[in-house]
């Protein structure tokens, strides 16, 4: 695993295949991973046939990780007792993309094999809090060839219910002054 950043986890990348210099840049390789290629064909594609001590460079291609831009979240202690902080909300306040797959790739479990979710999300982590605290929660996206990347993201219950007001007994002492008689 490689990090990103705070709370951001490469889990894995895909390797896709080679390609030779006029086409590093694409997303598809010229010959897939596991492809079985000529000297002959490689010679060919490159258009060195004809010269001596010519050199072949080949380029490995990659699917690039998705990525996801969130942010820690806060929400109150009522909304944590009411079940409002749930998966599908703490997705809605982050967003996540993928280079070869295109963006954003939203909520949930898509045909193409790609997804976004909270995996360990679990709504008792919310709903049992009785005062203040935080969860941490694991945002994934798998993009089509199953590259993955998390973010981990903090949700902090903020406990808002007003503090006791406490009455303090104050005494005055009055004082009387001497009034001038002239």
């Amino acid at each position: 695993d490689r990090s990103r950043g705070l709370g951001d986890v490469y889990k894995r990348q895909v390797f896709m295949g080679w390609s030779l210099e006029d086409g590093r840049d694409s997303f598809i390789p010229q010959w897939t991973a596991g492809m079985q290629v000529s000297v002959a064909d490689l010679i060919e594609a490159s258009g060195v046939a004809d010269q001596n001590g010519a050199m072949i460079t080949l380029y490995a291609s990659w699917d690039d990780c998705p990525w996801i831009v969130a942010t820690n979240l806060y929400y109150t202690l009522e909304q944590a007792k009411q079940g409002i902080i749930t998966d599908s909300e703490i997705l809605s306040h982050a967003t996540a993309s993928d280079r070869e797959d295109g963006s954003p790739i939203e909520a949930g479990f898509h045909e193409n094999g790609t997804s976004f979710s909270v995996p360990d999300y679990q709504a008792s982590d919310f709903t049992q809090f009785l005062r203040g605290g935080s969860c941490t929660e694991n945002l994934t996206v798998v993009d089509s060839a199953g590259s993955i990347y998390c973010k981990q993201i903090t949700v902090y219950v903020v406990d808002t219910t007003p503090a006791d007001v406490r009455t303090e007994t104050v005494s005055y002492t009055h004082l009387t002054l001497p009034t001038n008689s002239r």
